[in-house]
Order: structure tokens, then C-alpha cells, then sequence
């Protein structure tokens, strides 16, 4: 599995979407500014990414009931996040960020 990719071409998303995905684990959360810190390891090799989930987003269970995610409940998961990138300025400096539009849990990473 790579960290980061592509969207499948069967699925729908926003006419705005890029098409970025980022694979990992969700190593760290943030309940106030709403920031996950996904991370990737192979090997000695470990990469992270730093997104934002916004309120209200929602995910669909098995049984068809619809619930919001909560961040808490991401820690430790292994999930592929679909994302868009903006860029605002903070004290005078321009800032990427990583917006998520879409997020879906994986099967655990092999150990």
C-alpha cells in the first residue's frame, strides 16, 4: 500500500476534487482545530501528513444508518483519506491545507 494516491475512477466525488488520497494510520488527533496526523511506515522509512476533518462529516455503517465521525474514534485505525488543498495565510505566511472530503477505514496494516 502506498500513502499517497489517486482516486478510483468509479467512484463520484465533487467537480473541484484533484483526486489526492493519503493512506495510513492515525497516529495523533487534534479535538480542537480538528487536525489528524496520519502516519506511514515501511521499513525504517516513516512519513506523515497532517489533515483536516470538518465538522459534520459523516460516514455510512454496514446497516445503512448514517452517524457523524468522531475523531476519537479514528486513533489507531488504519483509513485512506480523500482530500482537497487550499492555502490561507497565518501571521503573514501562506499555509497549505489539507482539507478532507472523504475518509474510509481500511483493514489493519500488516505488522
Amino acid at each position: 500500500m502506498a500513502q499517497h494516491g489517486t482516486i478510483q475512477p468509479d467512484e463520484s466525488y465533487p467537480y473541484t476534487y484533484a483526486g489526492d488520497t493519503w493512506s495510513g494510520v492515525v497516529t495523533s488527533i487534534n479535538e480542537g482545530t480538528q487536525e489528524l496526523t496520519l502516519t506511514y511506515k515501511k521499513g525504517d522509512e516513516e512519513q506523515a501528513f497532517v489533515c483536516v476533518l470538518p465538522g459534520g462529516l459523516k460516514v455510512t455503517a454496514k446497516d445503512g444508518s448514517v452517524h457523524e465521525i468522531k475523531l476519537g474514534d479514528l486513533k489507531g485505525r488504519n483509513v485512506i483519506v480523500y482530500y482537497d488543498i487550499s492555502h490561507k495565510k497565518v501571521n503573514g505566511k501562506k499555509v497549505r491545507i489539507n482539507q478532507v472530503i472523504r475518509i474510509k477505514p481500511l483493514p489493519p496494516a500488516k505488522g
